[in-house]
């Protein structure tokens, strides 16, 4: 429901540049789970996705190996430690597949590169 006024600050962010949307990501250790349309990502808002933006304010998707969280309602404010904890144990788990959760600074953060692959690791 794109019309609904929860969503009123993302749509502030991306029509008029106003405010801020914190982006987190969970980045991958060991391999990579490429989409089988890397060229085309998809959001998902399926019953999972929706429940977690009702309950914590967060959209999360799966795009290029990498988990994203972005706050997209307000109730994000007060959610933010607990849904950020209970997913970085829920997925870092044994750091196999994902190595920490990072906030988003700038989009070089994310190795769209695959540098990882090839033992290239960012400084």
């Amino acid at each position: 429901n794109g019309l609904d006024k929860r969503f009123d600050n993302v749509r502030d962010f991306v029509r008029n540049d106003l405010g801020n949307l914190p982006l987190y990501f969970l980045a991958p250790k060991n391999g990579y789970l490429i989409d089988t349309n890397f060229d085309n990502p998809k959001l998902v808002f399926n019953d999972d996705v929706i429940s977690k933006i009702n309950d914590y304010g967060f959209f999360m998707m799966f795009i290029c190996s990498n988990i994203f969280f972005l706050e997209v309602t307000p109730k994000a404010d007060f959610s933010r430690d607990l849904f950020l904890s209970k997913v970085s144990k829920k997925y870092i788990g044994s750091g196999f597949l994902f190595s920490d959760l990072r906030r988003l600074e700038f989009i070089t953060d994310i190795d769209f590169t695959l540098r990882r692959l090839f033992g290239k690791k960012k400084n």
